[in-house]
């Protein structure tokens, strides 16, 4: 497998097997939500619009990095829609007038993010580049998705916290990832053998949220 972790390859080590309760969401039809249960923001929220958007706010930060952040933080307990905004304004180095300049279409933005996190019909997916750029750079974003999302839940959680053995697991291998090689053979299989890596982190996610926010799963941030 050309998709590697420091070199190791990382989805074949013992410890990165998805866990049992990946394997059971997999299991019952998890791997590709229905079209028809698609929300509105993976079908609105695109990576070069977001591209674009932090290209007039003059922000130096991907969008998959600030997507994984947000994720991170939502699946970490409840916060509202004006604490990610805050965050979010922290996160990006915005000063006041490109927080005021840019207030409407962050909520905006954020809003659809919370959204497509916490669906249940699953329809959450990872905001990466396009197909259309050289592997390189699609694994590189995907690292970087995976290590932003962890620094949001360390925002979000702070000091200890209790996690199931497979969200322990989970959260491990999404570190090895976000430390991804991009080093590549060539190989015929490393396109597929990216696509199911895309598809463990995609469910280790849902897991993770499903986890950290608990059995009686507190609301989604409050939209205001």
């Amino acid at each position: 497998m050309g998709v590697a972790a420091k070199g190791v390859n990382a989805c074949s080590r013992p410890r990165c097997r998805p866990p049992r309760r990946l394997v059971q969401l997999l299991g019952n039809g998890a791997r590709i939500a229905p079209l028809v249960r698609q929300k509105l923001w993976s079908v609105a929220v695109q990576f070069d619009q977001i591209e674009e958007f932090f290209y007039q706010l003059k922000v130096a930060v991907t969008p998959s990095s600030y997507h994984g952040f947000l994720c991170g933080r939502i699946a970490a307990g409840a916060v509202t829609i004006d604490e990610l905004v805050v965050l979010s304004s922290d996160w990006l180095t915005l000063d006041e007038e490109r927080v005021s300049a840019a207030d409407d279409a962050l909520r905006e933005l954020i809003a659809a993010v919370v959204e497509g996190v916490s669906d249940d019909g699953f329809s959450f997916q990872l905001l990466l580049p396009s197909e259309e750029l050289p592997l390189s750079e699609r694994l590189a974003a995907t690292g970087e998705w995976c290590g932003a999302f962890l620094s949001g839940v360390g925002e979000g959680l702070g000091g200890a916290f209790n996690v199931t053995e497979d969200g322990r697991e989970a959260l491990e291998d999404l570190a090895a990832i976000a430390q991804v090689s991009t080093e590549l053979h060539g190989d015929d299989d490393e396109e597929r053998d990216y696509a199911e890596l895309c598809e463990y982190i995609r469910v280790a996610v849902q897991l993770l949220y499903d986890d950290l926010r608990g059995s009686e799963q507190p609301p989604a941030p409050t939209i205001h």
